[in-house]
This record gives C-alpha cells, sequence and structure tokens, in this order.
C-alpha cells in the first residue's frame, strides 16, 4: 500500500461517515501503532482516551503512558513516510557556486586538511586527550592521519560502502576525532550518538538513520548491542580496543584506494531534542560547518598555533564546529577531556596551557566561572562561546567584565 493509500485508511479510521472525528476508532488506531516504550510489546490495551489524548498500557510490565492525537499523527507520518533521505541537505549547483564565490564554501575538505596538515607538522599534536588521574596522551597529525587511513580501510573490510551509515557512540576523546575522518574517508556518513544517550535514545535514532554498522567505545559495546537489537536484529556493533585499532603505523597505499565525502556531501546525521519526545535528526556537509568556522576564526582571532579545549559533547553541532571542524581546518592542538568537569577544565587550561576554551554559555556560568583560579594562563585564555543559553544580564555583565578575553562567534 503507498503512502497515499494509507492516509486515506487512517480517514476512514479515525473520521466517521459524517466526517466528525471518532474518538473510539483513533484510540484502536493507535493500539495498532504503538509498542510499550520500555519492554516493545506490541499492540497495548487502551486505558483511557479523550477528545485529546489517548492513554495506553503495556500487558506485559504494565507501564501507562499517553499520546495526544497530534503526536499520534506524527508517529503515523513517521510510520508512512520514506527513510531518512540525505539529500535534504542538498543545494542546487548554482547555489553552491553563489557560496563558493561569496568565499563561504571551499573545495577543501576536512580528510584533505588532516593529510596537510600531516604533511607540513607531522609532530605537531593534534589531539591531547587529558585526564587529572593519569597522564595525557597525545596524537600527532601524522599518526592522526596515519590511523585515519588505518581504520578506513578496516571499516571497508567489514563491509562499509559509499553512502553507508557508520553509527558513532564513543566518548569524547581523539579516537572519535579518528573515527570521524576514517568514515569521511569511506566516502561513509557518520551518525554521531551523544555519549550521555541511553539505550532508547540510540535506539531511535539508529531505526531513523538505518546504518549498516554500529561502532562504540568498550564501556558502551553492551549498551550499543542493546540499542542495535532494539533497533534491527542484524545490525552489526563493534568496538575500538576490541574489534577496530587505532593504529598509527604509516601504510603503503595511503588514499589512492579511498572514496573520501567531498565538501558539498552529506558527512554526518546527529541528533537535537525532539519536540514530540523522540530525538530529531540533522543532516550536515561540512561546507555548513567551513562558513560558521570562518566566523569563530574572524570573531575569535583564532590561530594555528592556539590550544583549543572545547568542552561541547562531539557529535552535537556546537562540538563539532569547535572540536573538529575548526582545529583540524586550522590544524592546532586539541585537548579532549572525556566528560565535561570544571576542575579538570581548569586544570586542562593550566596544564597544557590552553588559549581557547570552547562552551556553551551555561558551562562557563554554572561551572567554570565559580570556580575560576586565578593563573595567569586562565587570564589570558580566549572564551569562545557558540551559543548563549539562560543566563541572566547581571551574570553576563559580571562576566563579560571580569573575563574581558570571551568571543561570541
Amino acid at each position: 500500500m503507498n503512502v497515499h493509500a494509507k492516509r486515506g485508511a487512517l480517514q476512514r479510521l479515525v473520521v466517521d461517515d459524517a466526517g466528525r472525528f471518532n474518538v473510539h476508532n483513533a484510540a484502536r488506531f493507535a493500539r495498532r501503532l504503538c509498542a510499550c516504550p520500555v519492554c516493545t510489546r506490541p499492540e497495548p490495551r487502551i486505558y483511557r482516551s479523550s477528545l485529546r489524548s489517548v492513554t495506553l498500557q503495556c500487558g506485559r510490565c504494565g507501564l501507562q503512558w499517553t499520546m495526544t492525537w497530534y503526536m499520534l499523527a506524527r508517529a503515523f507520518e513517521r510510520e508512512v513516510a520514506p527513510k531518512l533521505s540525505v539529500d535534504a541537505a542538498a543545494v542546487t549547483s548554482a547555489e553552491a557556486a553563489q557560496y563558493r564565490a561569496a568565499g563561504w564554501w571551499t573545495d577543501i575538505t576536512l580528510s584533505g586538511c588532516v593529510a596537510h596538515n600531516a604533511a607540513s607538522t607531522p609532530d605537531k599534536p593534534a589531539y591531547v586527550e587529558f585526564s587529572l588521574d593519569a597522564p595525557d596522551c597525545a596524537l600527532t597529525w601524522s599518526e592522526f592521519d596515519h590511523a585515519a587511513i588505518n581504520l578506513a580501510h578496516r571499516l571497508l573490510e567489514l563491509g562499509v560502502a559509499p553512502g553507508a551509515g557508520v553509527a558513532v557512540w564513543h566518548k569524547d576523546t581523539p579516537a572519535v576525532h579518528v573515527l570521524l575522518v576514517a568514515i569521511e574517508r569511506c566516502g561513509a556518513i557518520a551518525v554521531g550518538l551523544g555519549a550521555r544517550a541511553g539505550v532508547r535514545e540510540v535506539a531511535a535514532i539508529l531505526r531513523t538513520t538505518q546504518p549498516t554498522l554500529v561502532v562504540s567505545d568498550a564501556d558502551r559495546l553492551a549498551a550499543a548491542r542493546q540499542a542495535a537489537e532494539d533497533a534491527d536484529p542484524a545490525l552489526r556493533v563493534v568496538a575500538v580496543g576490541k574489534d577496530l585499532e587505532i593504529d598509527t603505523a604509516p601504510r603503503p597505499d595511503t588514499l589512492g584506494s579511498l572514496s573520501p565525502v567531498g565538501p558539498d556531501d552529506v558527512f554526518l546525521i546527529n541528533s537535537t531534542s525532539g519536540t514530540t519526545g523522540l530525538p530529531k535528526c540533522v543532516v550536515h556537509t561540512q561546507n555548513r560547518w567551513h562558513y560558521f568556522h570562518q566566523k569563530a576564526v574572524a570573531n575569535g582571532e583564532l590561530r594555528a598555533d592556539d590550544v583549543f579545549l572545547p568542552v561541547i559533547p562531539t557529535p552535537f553541532g556546537f562540538g563539532i564546529w569547535t572540536s573538529h571542524t575548526t582545529p583540524i581546518h586550522l590544524g592546532a592542538t586539541a585537548v579532549r577531556i572525556e566528560k565535561f568537569d570544571a576542575v579538570a577544565t581548569c586544570a586542562a587550561v593550566e596544564r597544557r596551557q590552553a588559549t581557547v576554551l570552547c562552551c556553551v554559555s551555561t558551562q562557563f556560568e554554572s561551572h567554570y566561572y565559580p570556580i575560576k583560579t586565578g593563573n595567569q594562563q586562565t587570564r589570558r585564555a580566549r572564551i569562545v562561546v557558540p551559543a548563549v543559553v539562560g543566563v541572566g544580564a547581571v551574570s553576563c555583565n559580571r562576566t563579560e567584565h571580569d573575563v574581558p578575553s570571551i568571543r561570541r562567534p
């Protein structure tokens, strides 16, 4: 049955012969469409229904949940609509030419920048993993380039084809950036999963994006397997450190046998919170973030000799911008902390002599500012704030007075 036929069937189901909304029929449809969000058992019982919503109850675990008719309509649209199309991010050739002429877009990819950085500054640290309790672990640009090439070939061996999706559920360490560039070099599309996401959220994203492979870190392997099982029992899950290695040894067949994505191609699908209770997926090209990268460089006075400390989670837009796109384009060093922590952030600024701190305003105001140390490196560091959310005027004025180096792209 095609989409239009299904919509006609829905209309006949919930609307009576007089054209009036039929609550009983609509509730029956909700029962047929929905499954328990906890144990996934289909066809829950109808517990209560009204002109505004229906309450369903799972026959197995007893969970009750309520859906408005608007939420039900959105669920029906997801059921009958085509699967997510990555062409949604495409622009016409005329638009692309206009953006290039204006200097907003470029022909240089992140993969190309990594290769250039490896050739021009091979021994310069690209990413540094910072920890309060262990020595820092650095990956040079040369090692980063070799690791991304080796990992790209390993992904091809696992059956990742150009245009396929590879879901990445990994903590914020240098390995996640190697993974993203390796997926790019395969010609595949990374599906970014937040490190703090739960199994239900990840399963919902996997159902929407339909990747061919899920890559996690060791800590999330069991949860990744559960999410993949809930989304698609045939979906394969592998882990860095178990099935995949960050191998920095040079490889004879370098980029020649790979087909990386271009700057106008979709390279990432990530998620943001949804108004219906489900995550919304967002499609990205590299040139979208190159435009914002230029804004950050201009307004933040960013340079290749800066040391970046981005504390925004990588898979999300501001994280991709400040921890991946801008450091790679500049060839700068980025320091990563596995999970944002105010004490670790202050310590990383001092120990790694960070010159640029990238955070959202709530991170800075709620966590970093109250315990800000008085050392000179902290006062010299420029603060790049890509998003200003929920901070009052008094706090803003106090912060900008005390920290004159703050920048807002």
